[in-house]
């Protein structure tokens, strides 16, 4: 039997910094979702086990400035809500 993972939707993306003021996925720019502690993001996810390439726009060095990550969401590892 061949069981596909269900389609990717939005998916928050909690991430570890004050300092991330917001994030930027395909020309789009997504501010966080919260106003209190960690920065927190709704960002779309297309596929999974696929990498997606993300920038931050930060000001944890003092000034602002962009960092490039890239993100893969396991399929496997994925736990209900």
């Amino acid at each position: 039997m061949n069981v596909r993972p269900p389609a990717p939707k939005a998916g928050a993306l909690p991430l570890r910094n004050t300092r991330i003021r917001a994030v930027c996925l395909d020309g789009q720019r997504y501010d966080p979702i919260n106003t209190e502690g960690n920065s927190t993001f709704e960002i779309p996810v297309s596929a999974f086990d696929t990498p997606l390439e993300v920038i931050a726009d930060t000001v944890a060095m003092s000034e602002p400035h962009e960092v490039a990550y890239t993100l893969t969401f396991v399929y496997a590892s994925m736990e209900d809500a």
